[in-house]
């Protein structure tokens, strides 16, 4: 089920057992809240969320990226989206986008490049900018795009190795990705775009070839995105 509350997006999947007819987790992904302190962008959009949330009472939200309004310096905004966030009355799993931490393209108003810092303040408002679990005999494993294409940050090396060891462990179970931009905008072997606007909307073509060839060794079977503020959905072999 998807519903959406103007840019903010709920995806909504009740993913069955494997190892159990009875178990279930009832999860949601919701992204691109653009929240703001002071500011009333979005925050309508975000309440009807919260009152789905109230109706519907998922097991859990990915939260997947761009929580704040615009600069990802903003320690008001970031503090003002968590306590908002937390408001949704059920456990929640961050991950961040570029409007939280800066971006690995540059261009127009955001040009803020993804650095250590921006992630020590994602971290500090939200945990960890990468995580996996186990429920209801699946896998899920989250993971930030922004370090894809870095410049050479230490955090994205140490991010394809920990991808590398949590992809390999999950192999033969049933698992799920989550992450801020989608790996692609219209086919998975689609070079990366000339205009800066296109090449911002997704992940970079050699990250996207390496992520799927682990995700095809894997098994991989769910791949859930924010970032564009479309519905789009790919079935892949």
């Amino acid at each position: 089920m998807q519903a959406r509350a103007g840019a903010c997006r709920i995806t909504a999947y009740a993913i069955g057992g494997v190892m159990a007819a009875t178990q279930e987790l009832r999860l949601i992904q919701v992204a691109d809240l653009h929240l703001g302190a002071g500011r009333e962008h979005h925050l309508d959009n975000w309440r009807k969320v919260r009152a789905w949330a109230a109706r519907e009472r998922p097991d859990l939200a990915v939260v997947n990226g761009d929580m704040i309004m615009s600069d990802p310096d903003t320690e008001s905004d970031h503090a003002f989206a968590r306590a908002e966030v937390d408001r949704i009355g059920i456990p929640c799993r961050f991950l961040p986008g570029n409007h939280d931490i800066g971006d690995n393209v540059l261009f127009g108003k955001m040009a803020q490049r993804v650095n250590t810092e921006r992630l020590e303040r994602f971290r500090r408002h939200y945990g960890e900018d990468r995580w996996t679990f186990s429920a209801a005999g699946w896998v899920f494993v989250g993971f930030n795009a922004q370090l894809f294409g870095s410049g050479g940050l230490p955090e994205e090396a140490e991010q394809w190795g920990w991808l590398e060891r949590t992809l390999n462990a999950a192999k033969g179970k049933p698992t799920a990705l989550f992450t801020h931009k989608p790996l692609f905008l219209d086919h998975p072997g689609e070079a990366d775009h000339e205009d800066l606007t296109l090449r911002q909307s997704c992940v970079d073509a050699a990250s996207r070839t390496r992520l799927l060839g682990m995700a095809h060794a894997c098994g991989v079977r769910l791949i859930s995105t924010g970032h564009k503020h479309q519905t789009r959905t790919f079935s892949l072999e």
